[in-house]
């Protein structure tokens, strides 16, 4: 049975992957920032302390590890990820994932998969980036323009970079990712279960390599 969890960085190409590898494999895509949406909009069917973790994102505090460990522990118990699923955002640090080995072996991560991009790949990939504010509608200067420059294809609203998409922010998310990711890959390839695959090759280059790590 695969349990697997997807590490990148910000613009790795990792939401991309993971739909393709749930797709692919049917598992359970279980991304904690869809948790704590669902938590947020009062549609979590879980059993976490749902009062509680609302109230440090009302206070705009960060979640501690050990709240955010029980709740994909206590997700990962539920039904539909008894034939497997799909970590996508977590874990984020070692001290997560040591915690996270604690559970059962019969529930513990059989693969981790890391995309690898150069920090230049990646400001060039989100500095293109433009959404539209109404649909969501995602655009690209050089790889997915619309067909009039600044204007949504599908409503017409002029398109805006998000804050995330800007550069003083993507290198802020880069140095966060670097300090505390980066060990983790560390601790995953000295356990044996992670895989490096280049996230600079094509989508669907980058997927093949990840069809056959999965399906040996």
């Amino acid at each position: 049975m695969l349990r697997v969890a997807l590490i990148a960085p910000p613009g790795g190409g990792k939401g991309t992957q993971a739909a393709m590898i749930k797709e692919h494999f049917h598992l359970t895509h279980i991304a904690t920032g869809d948790i704590f949406r669902a938590i947020v909009r009062g549609e979590y069917k879980g059993n976490a302390d749902v009062e509680m973790i609302k109230g440090y994102m009302s206070r705009g505090e960060l979640i501690p590890d050990q709240v955010v460990i029980d709740l994909v522990r206590e997700r990962i118990s539920q039904p539909d990820c008894a034939g497997g699923y799909l970590l996508d955002g977590f874990p984020r640090t070692v001290e997560q994932a040591k915690a996270f080995d604690r559970i059962e072996e019969d529930k513990r991560l059989t693969h981790v998969i890391y995309l690898s991009v150069p920090h230049e790949v990646i400001l060039e990939r989100l500095l293109g980036r433009w959404t539209c504010p109404t649909c969501q509608a995602v655009y690209h200067e050089k790889t997915h323009p619309p067909k009039v420059a600044g204007v949504c294809d599908v409503d017409g609203t002029k398109l805006i970079q998000r804050e995330d998409d800007k550069e003083e922010t993507i290198r802020k998310r880069l140095e966060v990712y670097e300090t505390q990711t980066m060990p983790l890959i560390a601790y995953y390839r000295d356990a044996k279960i992670l895989t490096e695959i280049d996230g600079n090759a094509t989508i669907y280059d980058v997927f093949s390599r990840i069809k056959e790590v999965l399906s040996a």
